[in-house]
Protein backbone atom coordinates (compact mmCIF):
# COMPACT_ATOMS: atom_id res chain seq x y z
CA UNK A 1 0.00 0.00 0.00
CA UNK A 2 3.08 2.44 0.42
CA UNK A 3 4.39 2.08 -2.72
CA UNK A 4 1.17 2.91 -4.85
CA UNK A 5 0.73 5.79 -2.36
CA UNK A 6 4.09 7.41 -3.39
CA UNK A 7 3.72 6.62 -7.32
CA UNK A 8 0.51 8.68 -7.09
CA UNK A 9 2.19 11.38 -5.66
CA UNK A 10 5.32 11.15 -7.32
CA UNK A 11 2.44 11.92 -10.18
CA UNK A 12 0.97 14.34 -9.14
CA UNK A 13 4.34 16.38 -8.07
CA UNK A 14 5.41 16.37 -11.69
CA UNK A 15 2.20 17.29 -13.11
CA UNK A 16 2.55 20.57 -10.62
CA UNK A 17 5.94 21.12 -12.30
CA UNK A 18 4.58 20.70 -15.72
CA UNK A 19 2.03 22.97 -14.71
CA UNK A 20 4.42 25.83 -13.19
CA UNK A 21 6.63 25.89 -16.13
CA UNK A 22 3.48 26.43 -18.75
CA UNK A 23 2.77 29.15 -16.55
CA UNK A 24 6.28 30.57 -16.18
CA UNK A 25 6.02 30.10 -20.22
CA UNK A 26 2.45 31.90 -20.45
CA UNK A 27 3.58 34.74 -18.18
CA UNK A 28 7.21 35.23 -20.13
CA UNK A 29 5.33 35.10 -23.49
CA UNK A 30 2.51 38.03 -22.18
CA UNK A 31 5.00 40.03 -20.56
CA UNK A 32 4.33 39.72 -17.50
CA UNK A 33 5.46 38.82 -13.92
CA UNK A 34 4.65 35.35 -13.29
CA UNK A 35 4.42 35.71 -9.52
CA UNK A 36 0.85 37.54 -10.79
CA UNK A 37 -0.39 33.58 -11.56
CA UNK A 38 0.88 33.07 -8.01
CA UNK A 39 -0.92 35.22 -5.78
CA UNK A 40 -4.08 35.97 -7.94
CA UNK A 41 -7.35 34.70 -6.54
CA UNK A 42 -9.83 33.40 -8.42
CA UNK A 43 -12.84 34.47 -6.30
CA UNK A 44 -12.82 37.13 -4.03
CA UNK A 45 -11.98 35.91 0.15
CA UNK A 46 -15.66 35.13 1.64
CA UNK A 47 -15.18 37.31 4.49
CA UNK A 48 -14.50 40.33 1.97
CA UNK A 49 -17.84 39.31 0.75
CA UNK A 50 -20.61 41.25 3.10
Amino acid sequence: MYYPTIRGCIQALKNLEIWLDKAEQHAAAKGFDVGVLLTSRLAPEPSSIS
